[in-house]
């Protein structure tokens, strides 16, 4: 029991200093964009630059996407064949370790995101 204590102790706290996009790491959340269920994978590099894809889950294509962590805010350009086809833009929510805001297509449709933590691994994008 004593061993116990001091390991619920050290994950307690290490969950509570938890980043939900952490630099130099790759973080994957799963939720929705409207109601589409969505996986996103992004790496986060020491400046902040996000390199990553999505997919929707009935379909499993990979979507590339780029852009940048800026405090508590992000956000991420979609490409299809090289050109930016549409934009999240979102907040982290670091209590629940979750991100959310609105996706929004090049022909200004804007429909609201919701995506919560599902893994992160340290690494390089490579």
């Amino acid at each position: 029991m004593r061993k116990i204590i001091p390991f619920i102790a050290f994950l307690a706290a290490t969950l509570c200093n938890a980043e939900t996009i952490k630099k130099e790491s790759w973080s994957a959340f799963e939720g929705t964009i409207g109601k589409s269920e969505i996986v996103i994978n992004i790496y986060c590099d020491s400046d902040g630059k996000l390199t990553g894809d999505y997919c929707y889950k009935k379909y499993e294509n990979r979507i590339p996407l780029k852009g940048k962590l800026n405090g508590d805010s992000f956000f991420l350009d979609e490409f299809i064949n090289n050109k930016i086809n549409a934009k999240f833009n979102g907040k982290i929510n670091e209590e629940n370790n979750s991100i959310s805001g609105k996706w929004s297509s090049t022909k200004n449709s804007d429909i609201a995101f919701s995506l919560k933590l599902a893994s992160q691994t340290g690494g390089s994008l490579e």
